[in-house]
């Protein structure tokens, strides 16, 4: 049994983390669990609480490489305010080395350690067939398919804000907004968000579309979304605050993706989804090409994406990824 089974006393409530609640494996690690809405004033965290050591599990989205110099650090401030600086383990999921590096030395200052694992769609289409991914996999028939390259999503516009408040409290940037969430912002202070341009969806698409043709679908039901998907050889997904939770959807029922380059994309998701540039001048055409006519591949790539779903994205290796991390870290 793992020294770590029943070890920590458990604080959740948030909605983003339902994917790792479904069948209570996540507790095997906690003697106690407590249910709180808010952990955090409108940050998606849990905490695991234990004796020697605490886990803070973050899930908030990431920033785009050209649209922000750093990540707002305002999460782990809040939990440093909240629970101190006690020896901890930072969970991200969404990580980049660059755009984390300020979150990665605050917490080494204070007793951290930054760690990561892969993502998971907190959307209510992952969470409506992922019981029921391997039955679905089986109408994933390149030979079926009606559509070559699709977007599915909205075309919204997102800002783009940029994390660049600090002071003698807070010396590593958050959003000004953010500081309403904090203990030590003086109130004189801005809370005026300046956004970085950035382009939309729009942008993107027009630039594949000058290359291959992309069928466009907005407004759709989570009914009509695995359709969609189940009908299509390859989906684009370009990015919306950060990478766009349509990509791990895709990977579970093995469909590839045509994603612009961001360097929270993990090595899981680079290995079988074709990336671009990140303003889409770079595009393989070859490899589209080549999965859009041809069977064989088309089916090889499926099926290795569906083994490195398995292997690393469901619920229970996700859990796994982490809790075994810091087995090795504290053995």
């Amino acid at each position: 049994m793992s020294k770590l089974s029943n070890y920590f006393d458990l604080i959740y409530g948030h909605h983003r983390f339902n994917f790792l609640f479904q069948d209570d494996y996540i507790l095997k690690y906690c003697k106690t669990t407590h249910r709180d809405e808010k952990i955090l004033e409108q940050s998606p965290l849990i905490a695991f609480i234990g004796k020697t050591f605490n886990i803070y599990w973050d899930y908030r989205d990431g920033v785009l490489d050209s649209a922000s110099p750093v990540e707002s650090c305002v999460i782990l401030y809040q939990v440093l305010e909240k629970f101190g600086n006690k020896p901890f383990f930072y969970v991200k999921p969404n990580f980049s080395e660059n755009k984390c590096k300020n979150i990665i030395s605050l917490a080494a200052e204070n007793n951290g350690v930054v760690i990561t694992c892969p993502n998971w769609s907190y959307m209510s289409f992952y969470y409506a067939f992922y019981p029921n991914r391997k039955m679905l996999r089986k109408h994933n028939n390149f030979s079926h398919k009606k559509s070559d390259i699709v977007f599915l999503g909205n075309l919204r516009e997102y800002r783009r804000p940029g994390a660049d408040y600090v002071d003698e409290f807070y010396k590593y940037p958050v959003y000004p907004p953010q500081l309403d969430l904090l203990k030590h912002a003086p109130n004189d202070a801005s809370r005026e968000q300046v956004d970085i341009p950035y382009p939309q969806r729009d942008f993107f698409i027009d630039k594949l579309m000058n290359h291959f043709p992309v069928s466009i679908f907005e407004g759709k039901s989570t009914e009509e979304c695995l359709g969609i998907y189940l009908d299509s050889k390859l989906q684009f997904q370009p990015h919306g605050v950060g990478p766009t939770h349509s990509i791990y959807e895709c990977m579970m029922l093995g469909i590839p993706s045509i994603i612009p380059e961001c360097s929270y994309l993990d090595d899981v998701v680079r290995s079988h989804n074709i990336i671009c540039s990140e303003f889409m001048d770079d595009i393989p055409h070859e490899k589209i090409t080549e999965l859009l006519q041809n069977h064989d591949m088309y089916e090889e790539t499926k099926n290795g994406m569906i083994d490195i779903y398995e292997k690393h994205m469901t619920h229970q290796a996700i859990i796994d990824c982490v809790f075994n991390q810091i087995k090795d870290m504290t053995s």
